[in-house]
């Protein structure tokens, strides 16, 4: 990094390390240079797939930075953006413009759906290798890692709010949580609505609401 890196935040240097990650992309691409301009721009493609791949897998940098799953993702997804359209004739078509459209149209909706439910909200307890509520916990950080990216890419229509059983114990005896991880939906008063007791999904959450509470 050089020198005036000093000032910035440790956000703004994690991108500018992801940047260089990525600055090799087209390194890659160059060794494929062929005079086929269609060629050329399927091995960027091609290397723009696997450095990518690698960056959401193996989440480098991420612990050095003390970066949250959504921030990680949101930064790399905001350099990958860069990249293409610097580096990719075109990328800015309207192939892109209907994605954009799409994603946009897919918040609006979810907002719409969210703004019907609000009396409503979905506990989601969860337990970690440091909880003692159950002795097979070798997989809970996994596990909790794993339902956290199922709601990041299906939300349910009403606000989350996550409970670690092991520093809510009040909580884990007034819903009967014994396993994890554990949802109850609940009302504007705490009142329990539905409960589920095992992997769960926004789709899953969205269709009782839909069936039982409009």
């Amino acid at each position: 990094m050089g020198l005036f890196d000093f000032w910035l935040s440790p956000s703004e240097k994690f991108e500018k390390k992801i940047e260089s990650i990525f600055y090799n992309v087209k390194t890659i691409g160059s060794y494929y240079k062929s005079a086929d301009a269609t060629q050329n721009a399927a091995a960027l493609m091609l290397a723009l797939i696997s450095v990518t791949k690698m960056t959401f897998e193996k989440r480098p940098y991420q612990k050095q930075f003390n970066l949250s799953d959504d921030d990680y993702e949101t930064i790399v997804l905001k350099v990958l953006l860069k990249f293409c359209r610097k580096h990719i004739t075109n990328f800015d078509n309207a192939l892109f413009e209907a994605l954009k459209q799409d994603i946009e149209s897919d918040g609006k909706k979810h907002h719409s759906e969210e703004s019907q439910f609000e009396d409503y909200k979905l506990l989601y307890f969860y337990g970690s290798k440091d909880d003692d509520l159950r002795p097979d916990l070798s997989m809970a950080d996994v596990l909790v890692n794993a339902q956290d990216r199922r709601f990041r890419l299906d939300p349910p229509a009403v606000r989350i709010e996550k409970i670690s059983v092991g520093q809510r114990p009040d909580l884990v005896e007034k819903y009967h949580v014994r396993v994890f991880p554990y949802f109850c939906l609940v009302d504007k008063n705490g009142d329990v609505v539905r409960t589920w007791s095992s992997e769960l999904t926004g789709t899953q959450v969205n269709n009782y609401l839909n069936e039982n509470l409009k």
